[in-house]
């Protein structure tokens, strides 16, 4: 039998649960995923209000739909208990993770296992990648008071934020072959020198974490760190300038950024291969220690 304080004590947490499911929400992509059956094939379909496209050839897309139906199975789960906790005598729907993965698959009669994502993935950054902070730390921020005590406290949460899992594209992996001092795999020798600077001055960090900007655009920068105020921040690296159709798709990226409000005098560093085709680890080193520490309050 729950006791009042007991019953508070879950609705708090539903609550808190609630939150969550609900920011993540917020950063899926717009519209729905539709699947049918044509003879053979499958074909996978992206609706919006405004269209409907085919993504068959786009996994991680087809993935952030089916997990937007989840999250939007749990919202009206978590929705449902929260609200009959709080009249008196309500009952409690029954409900568990298998039966809401039985449930999200059912939406879409049976879709592979491979575009589902039932992770349950707690969001201490609040999904827009600001965590929650003591006041006496904001303040702190604020006022451009840190103490080295304080600046230790924001890379602890960082560090954080940098284990915790995320969803990493999955774009040509087998593309990943170099390696850093800390096993990471990267797709290039420029990327591998960017993240053992990193490591040098304890910088945490995603390794291409998919970023949804809207309709049908996934990117996946090379690097993304969080400040613990204004949210995630950005690292890209240029280096097949050389090849017409990777600087096309290059700059058709800087546009996608700045019609999200990422910018390079803000939330966004890119760096280049110089002309022999290697990165210089001097001006890596430079932007981290000019501008990244400070953006990220490290320093």
């Amino acid at each position: 039998m729950y006791t009042k304080e007991k019953v508070e004590n879950l609705v708090e947490n539903l609550r808190e649960n609630l939150q969550k499911t609900t920011k993540e929400l917020e950063l899926c992509p717009e519209g729905r995923l539709r699947k049918e059956k044509s003879g053979k094939y499958t074909k996978y379909i992206h609706e919006t209000a405004a269209s409907k496209q085919g993504i068959g050839r786009k996994p991680e897309l087809i993935r952030a739909l089916t997990r937007k139906k989840y999250l939007e199975i749990q919202k009206t789960h978590l929705e449902n208990d929260i609200s009959v906790l709080e009249k008196a005598g309500g009952k409690l729907e029954a409900y568990d993770f298998a039966s809401m993965r039985e449930e999200t698959a059912a939406a879409f009669r049976g879709i592979s296992e491979e575009y589902m994502d039932w992770s349950e993935r707690p969001l201490k950054n609040g999904g827009s990648g600001t965590p929650e902070i003591s006041r006496t730390l904001r303040h702190a921020i604020e006022t451009k008071t840190l103490s080295a005590s304080q600046v230790e406290e924001i890379r602890e949460i960082q560090r954080a934020w940098a284990e915790a899992p995320y969803r990493m594209s999955d774009r040509n992996p087998e593309r990943r072959t170099m390696t850093t001092s800390r096993g990471l795999k990267v797709r290039s020798k420029s990327e591998v020198i960017i993240a053992e600077l990193l490591y040098k001055y304890d910088v945490p960090f995603r390794y291409e974490q998919l970023l949804f900007v809207g309709g049908n655009v996934v990117l996946a920068p090379d690097f993304t760190f969080l400040n613990v105020i204004d949210g995630e921040h950005y690292w890209e690296h240029a280096g097949m300038l050389e090849d017409p159709e990777y600087l096309k798709r290059h700059l058709w990226k800087k546009g996608i950024y700045e019609s999200v409000g990422i910018y390079p005098w803000k939330n966004y560093i890119e760096t280049y291969d110089n002309e022999e085709g290697s990165c210089d680890a001097d001006i890596v080193e430079a932007e981290i220690r000019g501008k990244l520490l400070k953006r990220l309050l490290l320093k």
